[in-house]
């Protein structure tokens, strides 16, 4: 919908392309003669841009007569532009990785009815009677991020569903990844769905959400090159896998509690750990 009965300022047309995107202004003024229709907020430059719209209409002052400043018409400039006023880039750029949003929180690990801990109050005090009697927590470095997919049809889609997240939902980081070591990062799944680029098109829009794991010793601290690592049951320095690891109370020499990793030997071999495998990067690839 457009209102009639304007005349167009061809002196004030402009069209400006770049390789980010469109601009133009057209600039009409009232008259019952006129034929040109006084384009709304939202309308198209034209048949042969749909993608350009109209952002904007400003109202000022028109002289007819260059020599005569008292009579004036109002003059409307409408502003057009292929993304929103202000915005530098597309929304959505096609096949693309964009957006990303980051939290970070903690996991309380319980280290339930340890044997060997006391409590601080009577340290040194002999023969050792205040054993700690109640549950107790480790809290560990919890976070998730999102990196977000965009494709631009349905069979890039269903290619992408079928290629990539069928065989990698639910794995950790097989090598270092966005400066996490190995193990550390859980691929959790995707949310998203279709939603308009700023050409009209439809297009599927998927934020994949990741969640990190930093693990804290407990107490016990491995140091090599002047960095601190926790330790395994072992003493060995824990420096990457942290996903495979569970709190294993009462474990290790010390009594207090130790990070093992649990496995299944159904194989008679080596044995599957929790979580497999796989390189992140590809679901991006």
């Amino acid at each position: 919908m457009s209102l009639s009965g304007y005349k167009e300022l061809v002196e004030d047309y402009r069209l400006i392309e770049t390789s980010d995107k469109t601009t133009g202004t057209r600039a009409y003024y009232k008259d019952s003669s006129g034929t040109a229709r006084l384009p709304l907020v939202g309308d198209e430059w034209s048949s042969t841009k749909r993608n350009v719209l109209c952002r904007r209409r400003s109202h000022t002052k028109f002289f007819p007569d260059p020599n005569d400043r008292s009579t004036w018409i109002e003059k409307i400039v409408c502003e057009f532009s292929s993304s929103p006023l202000g915005a530098e880039t597309r929304d959505t750029a096609p096949d693309a990785v964009e957006n990303r949003r980051f939290q970070l929180g903690a996991e309380i690990q319980s280290i339930d009815e340890p044997s060997n801990w006391y409590w601080w109050e009577n340290a040194g005090v002999t023969p050792k009677t205040d054993k700690v009697d109640q549950p107790m927590f480790l809290s560990n470095v919890m976070g998730t991020f999102t990196r977000q997919r965009v494709l631009t049809s349905d069979s890039q889609k269903d290619k992408w569903v079928q290629e990539k997240l069928e065989g990698q939902a639910g794995t950790i980081n097989d090598r270092e990844w966005e400066g996490f070591r190995r193990g550390s990062v859980l691929f959790n799944g995707i949310s998203g769905g279709t939603q308009v680029d700023v050409d009209g098109n439809r297009v599927w829009v998927f934020e994949c959400e990741f969640t990190f794991r930093i693990i804290r010793s407990g107490g016990e601290f491995v140091t090599e090159n002047g960095k601190k690592y926790p330790a395994d049951y072992s003493g060995a320095a824990i420096k990457e896998y942290d996903w495979l690891y569970v709190w294993r109370k009462n474990a290790s020499s010390s009594g207090k509690g130790a990070w093992d990793r649990p496995y299944d030997d159904i194989t008679q071999g080596d044995g599957d750990f929790l979580y497999a495998e796989s390189d992140l990067e590809n679901i991006f690839r």
